[in-house]
């Protein structure tokens, strides 16, 4: 059962500081009884134990006297007198019994008649008698405590004994408890009131004004830093326990210093103390606080995150009205049960606050806007990170480096794989390493991991490893131990590539003499990254690199947009000045591809694209593989595809602009071109005999197969076409089975630069015999009405 009430008034209990004060006074002589209860109390039994030991010893004294007395009196008895000065003494309140026994334990003399002569069992009693020592307080299992001292009675060692009552003892003990216990509570009767009286409402006061001074904002009136976390906390924990919905929302004033620095600060004080009276007058149930500098946060109840754009919308257009002009830029970002802690709601909402601000300010983000591309800082993240270096958990995959060229592999770039549930990738986890100032660290990690099976790769493949720039900074690379892991990995250094991103972070004047350092030993340098960033022609010049690798974002934009595309052809012409190798990444279509090895088809001719590219399409990363991938299993079609490209600029360049091309066509009838790419697949024909229509339907787009059909010599013609494939030039009369026409056929290889050998083209002449002499006309020879024929 619940009780709102008593919850209430025992927090607010809690809270003040007089009750604790009061209750720390209670505890204190609390305690204080509490230690004089049994330790004094213990002592006290101690003292009276000794008090009744002391006067055990007078009484044995004086029994040795009054026996030594008796002794040289003939009218008394030694034994008579002990009897009549113990009977006295068993007259004592709390003595039970008194005796006197030899060292065998017999009875010779006792207040009680009967007992002389009577044997004690009291093993205490023997031992008294033989050593000599005394016995003072010790219990005998029957409420008694027994006093015992040896004396010399009739020339020989008797043993004095006297039992008091338990009881006894333990009331005089339990008097003096009860005493301490009243003086206790007079104590806190009488000292309560008066330090509530005397000091306690003055205490309570200032303790109230300080609390309140240290929760709140002296300038603004608003609660500050302090609150702020206090709340925040209270507000997600009510948020996962109850699923109630808040939003967190901070707000930043744009251009904050400049206000300040041309106005001066009296003018920025103004400008958040009118910023906090338009926060405080939000609606109701709302909470503002000033977390310090121009930065303030709003916790919206029951408000979440599709909701709160029309309240932030109101104070941002406010902020504007009001404050002449200046702006402020907002992030906001709700709770949801998956929060464990406060950071996690924080680190959404000011990544959605750093996103507005690159906006350019006057705007309002929320968290779901940027949670695919803006890191949150969260402790759990924090934490998973360090787990990550501690543990070393890496996993790594190599994705292969085409050289477009050769079509062949040049390398494979390492990629981490963070093993965490809580780091979406290896991007997170550097970002986040690196705001922590433990990117050195995690790239070391992955350098290890990345070293440890870089030695499985294929023969002769370089292997490209990116650096981390505060790596850099930290001098993490330092060169020996480099060297000697990189060996380990059975990699000399001129095989190894280290990729430093555009947009690193690094100090130009300390990333310089690194780079420098790092070719001196061997390693080849690449620039990653390269057009994602503001810093890629300060970089390109500063920086001599061995291979530029263009960001997927330029070469994806570069598809459909002219500008990115512009920006892609700046890179490879500063690139093919400077001697660099470029690297095109993230290909991921047959046009990123072509793009990329040839951005400018109807340009110039030489080669103006890419020298390597990497991409999904050309291989994804996976473990180390056993053997380099074939150019032909890696994409299927990309000769064909790139053939094709390179026909249609050559073909399109002969027809538009070859002006002899032109005059043969015209001048010469019976002449026909076709052009054919590699698998012998008519790409363009033309000519200036009547039936040329006809040769285009039957050619234009099939192979010599295909148009042929199942003609006898069709393969013959497809022998006599391919050696030009190799480079060859030949000639050969083909004559048409069906018609009887001969063809002159000069077949030719069509070279490209870049690509070799792209085609064959086939000049062919109708060179039929005149069958009639009467015949004078060679335009009167019959035309070719079908297909071409095999020979006979």
């Amino acid at each position: 059962m619940r009780f709102p009430a008593l919850h209430a008034r025992a927090a607010r209990l809690r809270e003040s500081v007089i009750a604790r004060l009061l209750l720390t006074l209670v505890l204190a002589l609390g305690a204080v009884g509490t230690f004089q209860y049994f330790v004094v109390g213990a002592r006290v039994e101690n003292d009276l134990i000794r008090e009744h030991a002391a006067v055990h010893a007078a009484d044995t004294r004086a029994l040795e006297h009054r026996a030594e007395a008796a002794a040289g009196d003939r009218y008394s008895s030694p034994l008579s007198e002990v009897a009549e000065l113990l009977s006295a003494l068993a007259e004592r309140p709390d003595t039970d019994d008194v005796v006197v026994t030899d060292k065998e334990g017999a009875v010779l003399a006792s207040p009680i008649a009967g007992q002389v002569g009577t044997y004690r069992l009291d093993p205490q009693l023997r031992q008294v008698a033989l050593t000599g020592t005394p016995v003072a307080g010790v219990p005998d299992g029957k409420g008694h405590h027994a006093y015992m001292q040896r004396l010399r009675l009739l020339d020989r060692d008797v043993v004095f004994a006297e039992y008091r009552s338990a009881d006894a003892l333990a009331s005089g003990v339990a008097s003096f408890r009860a005493g301490l216990g009243l003086f206790v509570v007079l104590s806190l009767l009488i000292a309560l009131p008066l330090f509530y009286v005397l000091g306690g409402r003055s205490v309570g006061a200032l303790y109230r004004s300080a609390l309140q001074r240290a929760r709140r904002d002296g300038l603004t009136d608003l609660d500050n830093h302090r609150a702020f976390q206090d709340e925040l906390a209270r507000a997600v924990g009510d948020s996962a326990r109850h699923g109630s919905s808040v939003t967190l929302a901070l707000l930043d004033i744009d251009d904050f210093k400049f206000e300040n620095d041309r106005h001066g600060h009296q003018h920025g004080d103004r400008l958040l103390c009118e910023l906090s009276a338009l926060l405080r007058d939000s609606r109701a149930g709302d909470r503002a606080f000033r977390l310090g500098g121009d930065e303030f946060a709003l916790l919206l109840a029951h408000t979440d995150e599709a909701d709160a754009d029309v309240p932030l919308g109101r104070i941002r257009s406010e902020v504007e009205r009001r404050l002449s002009g200046v702006t402020t830029s907002i992030g906001f970002s709700a709770a949801v049960p998956e929060d464990r802690e406060p950071s996690t709601l924080w680190g959404r909402a000011d990544a959605a606050l750093l996103e507005a601000k690159r906006r350019g300010g006057n705007a309002i983000v929320g968290a779901s806007e940027v949670a695919d591309s803006v890191p949150v800082v969260t402790i759990e993240k924090v934490r998973a990170v360090r787990a990550l270096i501690d543990a070393g958990a890496i996993d790594v995959a190599f994705q292969p480096i085409w050289d477009l060229s050769g079509t062949r592999v040049l390398g494979y770039e390492a990629l981490a794989r963070p093993r965490s549930s809580e780091l979406s990738g290896p991007g997170e986890a550097f970002e986040i390493a690196d705001s922590i100032g433990r990117g050195h660290e995690l790239d070391a990690v992955c350098r290890r991991a990345t070293l440890g099976v870089a030695g499985e790769l294929p023969a002769g493949a370089l292997l490209f490893l990116n650096v981390s720039p505060q790596s850099l900074e930290h001098d993490a690379l330092a060169g020996d131990s480099l060297v000697l892991a990189v060996r380990g990995a059975g990699y000399e250094p001129e095989r190894v590539v280290l990729e430093i991103t555009e947009r690193t972070d690094a100090r130009k004047e300390l990333l310089i003499p690194e780079a420098a350092r790092l070719r001196a030993l061997g390693f080849k340098l690449a620039l990653d990254d390269v057009g994602a960033g503001n810093a890629g022609l300060e970089m390109l010049s500063a920086l001599p690199v061995d291979f530029i690798k263009i960001d997927r974002a330029v070469v994806s934009a570069a598809v459909e947009d002219r500008g990115a595309r512009a920006v892609m052809l700046a890179i490879m012409a500063f690139a093919r000045e400077s001697g660099s190798f470029v690297i095109a990444e993230g290909i991921e279509s047959e046009a990123m591809l072509e793009l990329a090895r040839d951005p400018h088809p109807n340009g110039e001719t030489r080669s103006v694209g890419a020298q390597g590219a990497q991409g999904f399409l050309l291989g994804r990363p996976a473990p180390v593989p056993d053997d380099a991938p074939s150019y032909s299993t890696t994409l299927a079609t990309l000769s064909d595809l790139t053939t094709a490209r390179e026909h249609k600029r050559i073909t399109a360049a002969l027809q538009g602009g070859d002006e002899l091309y032109h005059v043969l066509l015209r001048t010469v009838p019976d002449m026909v071109v076709a052009l054919f790419d590699r698998d012998l697949r008519c790409q363009a024909i033309d000519g200036g005999i009547d039936s040329i229509e006809q040769w285009r339907a039957i050619l234009e787009g099939k192979t010599v197969l295909e148009a042929l059909g199942a003609e006898d010599d069709a393969e013959r013609l497809d022998g006599l076409l391919r050696p030009a494939l190799g480079g060859a030039s030949s000639a050969f009369e083909w004559v048409g089975r069906r018609n009887g026409t001969v063809l002159a056929v000069q077949a030719v290889p069509v070279r490209d630069e870049r690509a070799g050998v792209i085609g064959v083209m086939a000049v062919c002449r109708d060179v039929t015999p005149i069958p009639q002499a009467g015949v004078t006309a060679r335009s009167a020879r019959p035309r070719p009405t079908g297909s071409p024929a095999p020979s006979r």
